[in-house]
């Protein structure tokens, strides 16, 4: 019989050694040389190639800034490898075993276009490659410092100096400043020690030798040997700056204008913490800014890149934009590894295949029917159909083998980073060459037929899965204790723990049983493997458990879980509790019934238990059912006991539901208790492994809530519905107890709400609304004469039975809020919707037979308050309704005179109905009592009468406003209307104010004050004499309410006296010129005149002259003449004294000695010259001493400008005044 390991190629040794991973540390020449024989690249790896080929080539050609390349993938898919060789093949000179490592990579590339874009790279840029590995550096290192950090330090390896960025940038300076050998050699000779040596060995000892010397040669940076400890030179450095010495330094060592950085594992490096992903998009950044498209940055990372790190949820947002900044990007495909394998190590000789192939044909479908994984469709688990070329090419794995391996080696990376795992197809080495636990031999030596399985994996994979899942292992290695390692027990446990590993791997017992088939000629093995499983649950110490169909191996910690939860004791709340949920399960949604196939009737639930009510569904619904569950013992004696209290009148509306349980559900509910009271501790615990089994437990709990909710309605079913004395049976409702429930609430429904025929009919909730603002209802459509309650004539029918119904509601509560209202016809025996009640009310209310009482104010008319209130449920709700009382109602005779006024008011055609009325007044009064608003102020300012009527028009008006103008037919009708006749008064006096007769009132009242002013003596005292007829007929008109009527009058009355102040004005004006004439001989006649100069005669005799008083008219002439008179007086009297003054002056010189030196010869005592001025006078007489106005005051300082010319000339003023 063939052996597995006889079917693969002669030149595929399943034996030859294999590396566990590729990693950049692996750089040997041989090392290089059996890697690169081995590297298999597919049609989508030659892809890659050429993706980023094409970007480096254009880029460092047109100095692109998008220098960013990102290469992702699974773990174990190949991306280090494809980085690696990427970054090795870009070095031109560099040579493995003699030749070009890029010609070994074309050769495995096959592609002679990849290969001349490499080669035009290497030729036109010759770029420095840098090849990082962030794993490695992250194993070295006890903290992560950012990547910049790391590749400086490996430059700074590269160029020779040490990897210590303390020692490197003590180095450079020294090298900078000639400092270095000197350096060297004092260490050499001092201590001892090889600087080149301990550097790289053993930088502990380097640093304390540096800081010993580094004092010495920069004692300016580095006090002592502490200082050089504490003191970083590297944080006096930006970034920036570190990035243009790190691009200097390559290009120093390297001579290579172009850089390219590879760099290894970053997104599992840098995902934990938000600061190195900010250092690297920084660093990418600088990049950017300062190469100028020679600088590159290629970094890898795994294809789950949020999930790289369990803290790397927190940065995921960071992360996806950090990996938006590589704007190059190529994905190394998981798929890819099949062909790779196949090429590697899997590849079949032509022999093999044809064997294969007739393996498939004699065993392919049914091995494909044994093989298909369940609830696993849209998973990478069920990408690939099996096919006889599947199969042919990957034997002895099956396509799923691959996906699982890859997955695995992902979950398993998350973990532990990495370290230590091996690639995916060395995995695929050692299931196949391996002497695995659980077989005898190798799987390569088998015979042909044997099949890879997921205990194999296991088997592979147990020293990496203990790592981070050692409590797996464990359970596993107890059940190997117990039945043997390689036990068909073991072999399910091993499958089981491997696969648990998946998250997104539906774990059945049938997926174990297909990841465990033995032989492509084997049939299932599902019935086996469901046994085993089935044992091992119930094996003592096994952790394993089912969770939602998925099995599940839990933590020791459980067996203290199941401990703690026995010692639970459920208390008859807690039962009751549990009781309370199922019935609230089996009623949901509550039973419901269709009156009239209009109304909705829903039932409320209720558990009666012990005597003991709960409401536990609906508890607002007229009817309530109440549930009882009772064993078959006491089962008769409930019925006749319920028979007997549901014809109670508090029964009236409630259904009794009795059911008769057959069997014993106690211990159920306890356990039910149990497992939902171990759940609730579930955020005690932040393991996975015990909060998967909390659930479970939580779901244990649903299942036996399912067991006992089917023996409850089983008991409901042989039990009885009770109901006003009557008792049926539940069935005899129907087959289902769903239907019998429905069917019993529409029984009881029709009994119930007896009324609900009356107005049986859900009305839109803005039918209410268009029914009040209708304009004419004798042509009301249809679909708004609901319950044909609208005649043909338009008015309404208010014998319906609904409508009495309401109105005997009404006038049982005098006067009830409509709140409660709608509620009490939407209970029982009604159940009328709160829209319909409110359309019957608003139906009544047009009708005038119910008013409305709205915020203290009875509306009886339809009005935009009405509507308001009536238009909806909220509204309605606020207001009261009464019943329309016979005298409340205006009489013919009232409506027929309120138009007639209403008419005349407004000029308008009123219909003869109160609505209409109140209509009117809502429309024109308002407007009324703006247009009048300002009479009772106009009637105060001018001390007219009338001031308490234009208040009561405004008092008047606000009131039939009130209620909407539903007592306005009552006010304007009465016979005796004050409120009309004030607003026919009003009108007048506002037409007479438009009018103007305001400024002859004003004018009135003006003459009468200034008259009243004037002195009471001579003719003054004859024109007040004269004038007081006229005052008289003003004062009759202006204390007379009909004063707009004789404004004629008011108007000649004015005339009168204002040409009667007009005479008195020429007859004052004439008596006081005639004494200023006589006043002026006098002064001219004394004796005093004659002793004057003629110069002093003529300035007094023109003073004197301009005394006299000019043309002046009317009651204003009169007024000034008076004023003038007393100025005159006092001018007269300063004449006087002016020429008394004249005559006692006499010219006077004034000497006064002024000094003036003698020009020719200084003399020290000069003698003075004597000049003489002149004094003259001048006379301010003719200005009053008293200044009343600004222009008086303005004369006075142009004549003191005036004389002041005389000191101009060197006279002395002297005033007289």
């Amino acid at each position: 019989m063939t052996k597995i390991r006889e079917i693969f190629g002669a030149d595929k040794n399943i034996y030859r050694s294999i590396e566990k991973v590729v990693t950049f540390g692996n750089a040997t020449e041989l090392n290089l040389k059996n890697e690169i024989s081995e590297y298999v690249v597919t049609d989508r790896l030659k892809d890659n190639f050429d993706k980023i080929l094409d970007a480096l080539h254009h880029g460092m050609g047109e100095k692109s800034t998008e220098v960013g390349i990102w290469v992702s993938g699974f773990y174990g898919s190949g991306k280090s490898s494809f980085a690696k060789y990427l970054g090795y093949g870009l070095q031109k000179d560099y040579t493995v075993d003699g030749q070009l490592f890029l010609d070994r990579l074309s050769n495995r590339i096959n592609s002679i276009p990849t290969s001349q874009l490499f080669k035009r790279i290497v030729e036109n840029y010759d770029p420095a490659v840098v090849l990082l590995d962030c794993a490695t550096e992250q194993i070295k290192g006890g903290t992560l410092p950012p990547i910049l950090e790391l590749l400086i330090a490996k430059v700074n390896q590269l160029a020779g100096y040490s990897t210590d960025g303390q020692l490197a940038n003590l180095e450079q300076m020294l090298q900078k400043d000639g400092k270095l050998d000197t350096f060297i050699n004092e260490i050499q000779t001092e201590h001892n020690e090889d600087w080149h040596e301990i550097k790289m060995h053993d930088q502990l000892k380097a640093k304390g030798i540096a800081s010993t010397l580094a004092a010495n040669f920069y004692p300016k940076i580095w006090r002592d040997d502490k200082s050089f400890k504490t003191t970083k030179v590297d944080d006096m450095r930006t970034d920036k700056q570190k990035i243009e010495e790190l691009l200097s330094t390559i290009r120093k060592i390297t001579g290579k204008e172009n850089i390219i950085f590879v760099v290894d594992e970053v997104g599992q490096y840098i995902s934990a913490k938000e600061s190195l992903i900010l250092s690297l998009q920084g660093t990418l950044e600088n990049l950017k800014d300062i190469g100028g498209g020679k600088a590159w940055l290629l970094a890898t990372a795994q294809q789950t890149l949020t999930e790289d790190n369990p803290n790397s949820r927190l940065n995921s947002d960071k992360l996806y934009k950090l990996k938006d900044r590589f704007p190059i990007k190529a994905e190394i495909e998981a798929s890819d590894i099949k062909e790779i394998c196949t090429q590697r190590i899997l590849g079949k000789s032509p022999t093999s295949s044809d064997q294969l192939k007739q393996l498939y044909k004699a065993h392919g479908e049914k091995l494909r029917h044994y093989t298909k994984l369940e609830k696993c469709e849209r998973t990478m688990y069920s990408k690939d159909d099996l096919d006889e070329q599947l199969f042919t090419n990957l034997y002895p794995f099956l396509p799923q083998h691959f996906e699982i391996i890859i997955s695995l080696l992902g979950r398993l990376a998350k973990i532990t980073g990495g370290v230590g795992l091996r690639s995916a197809i060395k995995v695929i080495q050692d299931v196949l060459t391996a002497k695995l636990s659980s077989e005898d031999k190798a799987l390569a030596e088998f015979d042909l037929g044997k099949l890879a399985t997921a205990y194999h994996i296991y088997d592979v994979l147990k020293a990496d899965i203990r790592k981070s899942y050692s409590h797996i292992v464990g359970a596993v290695d107890k059940i190997a204790a117990l039945y043997g390692e390689s036990s068909e027990h073991a072999q399910v446990a091993k499958s089981i723990a491997v696969l648990q590993l998946l998250d997104d791997f539906y774990l059945s017992t049938k997926n174990v049983a297909v990841l465990m088939h033995p032989n492509a000629t084997s049939d299932s093995v599902i019935e086996k493997v469901t046994a085993i499983v089935d044992e091992l649950k119930n094996t003592p110490g096994c952790t394993l458990n089912e969770i939602d169909g998925e099995l599940r191996f839990m933590t020791d910690a459980i067996i203290n879980i199941e401990i703690e939860k026995n010692k639970i004791l459920p208390t008859s709340s807690e039962i009751r509790k549990v009781y309370e949920d199922i019935i609230k399960d089996i009623f949901s949604p509550v039973p419901q019934a269709r009156l009239l196939n209009t109304k909705t009737v829903r039932t409320g639930i209720n558990l009666n238990q012990n005597g003991k009510i709960s409401k536990l569904l609906e508890p607002n619904e007229e009817i309530q059912t109440d549930v009882i569950i009772s064993n078959a013992v006491e089962y008769s004696q409930l019925v006749i006991d319920l028979i007997r209290n549901s014809t109670d009148s508090s029964s009236s509306s409630k259904i009794f539901l009795i059911g008769k349980i057959e069997k014993n559900i106690d211990d159920n509910i306890m356990e039910i208790v149990k497992n939902e009271a171990i759940y609730s501790t579930r955020n005690k615990y932040n393991d996975k492994e015990i909060t998967d089994y909390l659930n479970s437990q939580k779901q244990e709990a649903s299942r036996l809530k399912e067991l006992v909710t089917r023996v409850i309605v089983q008991a409901f079913e042989k039990g009885e519905f009770v109901f006003r004395g009557s008792n049926k049976p539940v069935t005899s409702y129907g087959n289902k107890f769903r239907d019998c429930t429905n069917s019993k609430l529409s029984e009881v429904a029709n009994l119930v709400y007896d009324k609900y025929i009356q107005a049986p009919i859900n009305i839109g909730g803005s039918d209410a609304e268009k029914l009040l603002n209708f304009p004419n209802l004798k042509v009301l459509p249809s679909s708004l004469n609901h319950f044909d309650l609208i005649k043909g004539d338009g008015s309404i029918e208010l014998d319906k039975e609904s409508l009495k119904s309401i109105r005997e509601f009404i006038i049982k509560e005098d006067q009830v809020e409509g709140r409660k209202l709608l509620e009490h016809f939407d209970a029982a025996p009604y159940g009328w919707s709160k829209d319909t009640t409110r359309f019957l009310i608003s139906a009544m209310f047009i009708a005038s037979d119910v008013k409305l009482r709205i915020s203290g104010e009875d509306i009886k008319v339809v009005g935009p308050k009405a509507i308001e209130a009536l238009k909806n449920v909220n509204g309605f709700s606020k207001i009261a309704i009464s019943a329309f009382q016979a005298n409340e109602k205006p009489s013919a005779e009232m409506v027929s005179l309120s138009i007639q006024r209403l008419g005349q008011l407004t000029g308008k055609v009123i219909a003869p109905l109160p609505d209409k009325i109140a209509e009117a007044v809502r429309h024109y009064f308002p407007e009324f009592q703006t247009k009048y608003s300002s009479v009772k102020t106009k009637l105060q300012y001018l001390g007219l009468p009338g001031q308490d009527k234009a208040q009561e028009v405004q008092d008047g008006i606000a009131e039939i406003l009130k209620g909407e103008g539903s007592d306005a037919a009552f006010r304007l009708g009465k016979p005796v209307s004050d409120l009309f006749t004030n607003l026919i008064w009003i009108a007048e006096v506002q037409k007479g104010f438009d009018n103007g007769i305001e400024e002859s009132f004003i004018e009135a009242n003006d003459l009468k004050k200034s008259i009243s002013e004037l002195p009471d003596s001579g003719l003054l005292k004859d024109l007040k004499e004269n004038a007081q007829n006229d005052f008289d007929i003003v004062h009759q008109i202006t204390n007379n309410t009909n004063f707009v009527s004789k404004i004629s009058d008011l108007k000649e009355a004015n005339s009168n006296i204002k040409n009667l102040c007009s005479d008195y004005s020429q007859k004052l004006l004439s008596a006081e010129n005639e004494n200023i004439t006589a006043e002026i001989s006098q002064i001219k006649s004394a004796e005093d005149w004659s002793r004057l100069k003629e110069d002093q005669q003529k300035e007094i005799a023109t003073r004197l002259e301009g005394l006299k008083i000019e043309n002046q008219q009317g009651l204003e002439g009169i007024k000034n003449i008076l004023k003038y008179n007393y100025t005159i007086s006092n001018n007269l009297k300063e004449v006087r004294e002016q020429i008394t003054e004249y005559t006692k002056i006499k010219p006077v010189i004034i000497i006064e000695p002024v000094v003036v030196p003698d020009p020719p010869v200084p003399n020290p005592n000069p003698e003075p010259t004597i000049i003489e001025k002149s004094k003259v006078t001048k006379s301010l007489s003719a200005f009053s001493k008293t200044i009343s106005s600004q222009s008086e005051l303005n004369l006075l300082i142009e004549e003191l400008q005036n004389i002041k010319e005389e000191l101009d000339a060197g006279n002395i003023i002297e005033i007289t005044w």
